[in-house]
């Protein structure tokens, strides 16, 4: 069983690798992972979260990272864009 943090990572490289709409990749993931209650709405928020805000989270990793944000490993990048979602926009999550 997966948490919502590891689905929402799991599921923004695969929508991303394989290019898929992510209302799919969802559904497809909380059937896979068995995600309910607040699992499943974390989840959704950082997934569709991520996907909404992507240019500005981007923006924001590139001023602050020594690293090229395009030189980062898919899997890396989607990683950093979810904890500077929940830090940038996410008030109740620990």
């Amino acid at each position: 069983m997966k948490t919502a943090r590891e689905a929402a990572l799991i599921s923004l490289c695969r929508s991303e690798k394989y290019n898929k709409y992510a209302n799919l990749e969802l559904d497809a993931a909380i059937r896979k992972y068995n995600l309910a209650g607040a699992e499943r709405s974390l989840f959704t928020i950082l997934v569709y979260g991520v996907i909404e805000r992507r240019i500005t989270l981007d923006y924001f990793i590139d001023h602050f990272s020594n690293i090229p944000p395009d030189t980062l490993d898919p899997y890396v990048m989607n990683l950093i864009r979810i904890g500077a979602y929940q830090i940038l926009y996410l008030d109740r999550i620990p």
